[in-house]
């Protein structure tokens, strides 16, 4: 039977995970970098509710950091603490944009 590729819009936890796993090792053997892990930050409130935060990864030693925000998100607020666009791709979502962002961490 030939490969087929099916489009489900609720993945297998275990599916998802092999991926990031093949993911992972092939940008491993190609640069190098074995250093990746995940990172997270969270604003709680007084009572302990989750205000804010930001979840991502680590990879290849920690000189910037690389982010992307919708228009109707928080772009103002990442370029207000310093970040500067360095990409966008319009429409998405239909009338708007996803805004790549990068901020260096050491000169």
């Amino acid at each position: 039977m030939a490969d087929r590729i099916r489009f489900v819009d609720e993945p297998l936890p275990r599916d998802l995970e092999r991926l990031e796993e093949e993911i992972d090792q092939f940008n491993y053997r190609t640069t190098g970098f074995h250093d990746g892990r995940s990172l997270a930050a969270f604003l709680r409130d007084e009572s302990g509710a989750l205000r804010a935060g930001l979840a991502g990864h680590t990879w290849g030693g920690c000189a910037q950091v690389v982010l992307s925000s919708h228009g109707f998100q928080a772009p103002a607020f990442y370029r207000r603490h310093g970040y500067v666009e360095v990409g966008r791709v319009e429409g998405y979502p239909r009338g708007d944009a996803q805004i790549y962002l990068r901020k260096a961490l050491v000169g």
